[in-house]
């Protein structure tokens, strides 16, 4: 795929649209569509680095309107469905909790030392302190299987979690708490 995309990338809508199948029937003024998308999808046993699949190479490599093609909008949501929303739910709501814990323990009640407030001043402490292990636990795992990138105008390398900006601040932030 990522040669596809380098040196041909006017064939990868033809791939895409080999990978469906149109009936010649109409049902209730439908066309019934089959996608053929296991090999896109990709099994985490097979390709433990999610970016070197398919789907991984064409994010890296592919132009941005290939993701208006039909059929990687059916894998785009068959991920989104199955997987992405309740990770990408849990992940916002473990940090409006955490906001929230902090908003209400120093920034509200700032000179108050009770104990629902120091309560949930610790609470941030350990909700941050399980966080930045988290993180760095992924940002090790990510250096150690060399999945790094170039981070331009700079000449480093950065681990993929790093290099994108909303997960480096709240990797800073959370060590700052």
């Amino acid at each position: 795929v990522s040669k596809l995309c380098n040196q041909m990338p006017q064939l990868l809508d033809a791939v895409f649209d080999g990978l469906m199948w149109h009936a010649s029937v109409l049902v209730d003024q439908k066309v019934r569509v089959n996608y053929y998308i296991r090999e896109m999808y990709g099994v985490p046993s097979e390709t433990p680095d999610s970016w070197t699949s398919t789907l991984g190479e064409l994010v890296q490599h592919g132009s941005p309107n290939l993701f208006n093609h039909p059929v990687l909008e059916v894998l785009l949501h068959n991920k989104w469905q199955r997987f992405g929303l309740q990770v990408y739910l849990l992940i916002q709501a473990w940090f409006t909790i955490k906001l929230s814990l902090f908003t209400y323990g120093f920034a509200q009640m700032r000179s108050d030392c009770s104990t629902p407030t120091v309560a949930s001043r610790l609470a941030v402490g350990s909700m941050s302190t399980c966080t930045v292990l988290a993180q760095i636990f992924v940002i090790q795992s990510q250096i150690r299987l060399k999945q790094t990138c170039a981070v331009e105008p700079f000449p480093i390398r950065l681990p993929r979690f790093l290099a994108n900006p909303w997960n480096s601040a709240r990797f800073f932030s959370s060590v700052l708490l």
